[in-house]
């Protein structure tokens, strides 16, 4: 199960991975700080997660060859997982906040690939796996989530499909919901989506986690929506 920072993390964070020897998807200093410039915003992550006392941290990642990571979709029943193929590079932005005793998580991936044909390669695998996140699955919970305690006996429903924004651009989500027996109401929420330009795939992610989570509204649906099309789009404007 995919787990948010800590709501510790320090605010504003900048976080750089080790970059390897130049190769055809790494990103420059340049590359690096026009990308910090037209990630998603502290406000529009405020109108995504909600809550309080809002964190964020940015990070920029190289492996120094292959993915440097994979992009989770879902769990599945026992503890599988499915994942798609990561880049070369993450760029990444995910903002925090207090909801109660949950947390509120907004992020936004840039999984930067060597060519665009790796990039289509990588998404074409992702339509092909995403439509196994479907049905009710009971994930072994042995990962822990915000406290890393989580009990057993935990079940999720998933659910996932295809839209396209009001422009005609096209994507996919999933959505999971996971509830955990138990007095405390511990709860996990999540909507996923992936969109592919480029040499890029975009992961646009909303989840709140934790005692008493509520599940998410239609307005975070929408706003995810929203959210996925411009943020591509400011991307897709800049990097191609």
């Amino acid at each position: 199960m995919r787990t948010v920072i800590g709501i510790s993390a320090a605010c504003g964070a900048l976080v750089l991975g080790s970059m390897a020897p130049a190769s055809a998807a790494d990103l420059s200093s340049q590359d690096v700080a026009t990308a910090y410039s037209i990630m998603m915003t502290k406000a529009e992550g405020k109108s995504l997660a909600g809550g309080s006392k809002m964190m964020n941290v940015f990070a920029v990642s190289n492996s120094g060859g292959g993915a440097v990571d994979d992009p989770w979709l879902c769990d599945l029943s026992g503890d599988k997982e499915v994942e798609g193929k990561g880049g070369d590079n993450i760029v990444s932005v995910e903002y925090l906040s207090m909801k109660g005793q949950a947390v509120g998580d907004a992020s936004q991936e840039i999984h930067v690939y060597a060519s665009a044909a790796r990039a289509k390669k990588a998404y074409d695998d992702v339509v092909k796996k995403i439509k196994r996140c479907e049905g009710q699955q009971q994930p072994s919970g042995d990962e822990g989530g915000v406290d890393g305690d989580e009990p057993g006996g935990l079940t999720t429903q998933l659910t996932n499909g295809t839209k396209k924004a009001a422009d005609g651009d096209p994507f996919l989500w999933v959505r999971s919901v996971t509830t955990i027996p138990g007095d405390d109401g511990f709860a996990e929420h999540a909507y996923t989506t992936v969109r592919h330009f480029g040499k890029y795939l975009q992961i646009i992610q909303v989840q709140e986690e934790g005692s008493g989570a509520t599940d998410l509204t239609r307005k975070q649906i929408r706003t995810a929506d929203r959210l996925t099309d411009s943020l591509g789009d400011r991307w897709r404007a800049t990097f191609n």
